[in-house]
């Protein structure tokens, strides 16, 4: 007699080979892969593993696709797309009427916060001005009580790195991400086991990669340097055919340099640079994203569409070459929009 999908399981001896076996046959090799199935699952029978013990959790069993179309997996973590996290609150039954949001207009407010500068292990004070907006997650429970989440605002988005970022979503669409954060930090708190342990995937990309920024400074100016490379007309065509600004168009700005060491602050002058040393950067960032299995011009593509910088983006390309985990994860989120 035929076993039910649903009824194999990843942790039974008696079982495992023929998961094993019908993952196989499922995901597709890496050659030939199953191209119905998202891209994270294609010729990945572990990945479709992983899916397939979230959907047998027997207090909330789920169709083994359902769990797939719904679940990344980014650098190895698996993370829940947040509109799921949204319709698992409104299906659970905690919450007879769903869950709904609260948004409230601010208006203008200019944000203090700190990033790194260009001295190793020192931090700069910046101002950046924003619409505020604020937004929290509310639901009334079987009986009656009604449950509100964590607020969540702009300044908060920005004090925490979220907005800044190349490509932020909270700057183009910012109503839109403080609902999704406000359903995932109520769901948190108040319904952990929608989540099963696991971050969402704006969530990694945000607040992951930035923590990663955070820990890991940009490299010195040292380091950085780079003998001139032959492919940088071919990586400049692919990045972007924005031109190279000249020193006249330089701004000096005046910042706060904070020493952690001494924890003393010091006003000092900063003037953007971009000079002949750090040519071979773009073409170092088309040679990594081809590692990756990328072709040329789908690696140009991701550089301006999901990376959404340029070849004068220096300091940037840099960064992300000593943090490629932060490519990494812009590339799943990229992959998972063309899906």
């Amino acid at each position: 007699m035929a076993q039910n999908i649903q009824t194999l399981t990843i942790f039974n001896p008696d079982s495992f080979n023929r998961t094993w076996d019908m993952a196989n046959q499922f995901v597709g090799t890496k050659s030939t892969p199953n191209t119905l199935l998202p891209k994270a699952y294609q010729g990945e029978p572990g990945a479709f593993l992983i899916a397939l013990d979230i959907a047998n959790d027997p207090n909330d069993p789920q169709r083994v696709l359902t769990v797939m179309q719904n679940l990344d997996i980014i650098q190895g973590k698996p993370s829940w797309s947040s509109t799921y996290v949204i319709a698992k609150l409104n299906s659970s039954n905690k919450f007879p009427d769903g869950v709904d949001f609260e948004m409230k207009d601010l208006g203008e407010i200019e944000v203090e916060y700190e990033d790194w500068g260009d001295v190793k292990g020192q931090r700069v004070k910046k101002k950046l001005k924003v619409h505020n907006r604020s937004c929290y997650a509310y639901a009334t429970n079987r009986s009656g009580k009604l449950i509100k989440g964590a607020t969540i605002d702009m300044v908060m988005a920005v004090k925490e790195g979220w907005y800044q970022k190349n490509g932020s979503k909270w700057q183009t669409m910012p109503e839109q991400m403080l609902m999704y954060r406000a359903a995932t930090f109520f769901a948190r708190v108040h319904a952990p086991e929608v989540l099963h342990g696991f971050k969402t995937v704006d969530e990694v990309i945000d607040i992951e990669s930035s923590d990663t920024l955070a820990i890991t400074p940009a490299p010195s100016k040292e380091k950085a340097k780079a003998t001139p490379g032959g492919l940088l007309a071919k990586a400049n065509a692919a990045v972007s055919d924005t031109p190279k600004a000249s020193n006249k168009d330089e701004k000096t700005i005046d910042v706060t340099v904070i020493d952690q060491s001494s924890n003393q602050q010091s006003q000092t002058n900063v003037t953007p640079k971009n000079d002949e040393k750090s040519k071979s950067l773009p073409q170092k960032l088309l040679a990594y994203l081809e590692s990756q299995g990328l072709t040329r011009d789908e690696a140009g593509e991701f550089v301006k569409q999901g990376l959404k910088i340029t070849s004068n983006d220096v300091d940037q390309i840099q960064l992300l070459l000593a943090n490629t985990e932060v490519i990494d994860i812009k590339l799943q989120e990229f992959i998972a929009q063309k899906k």
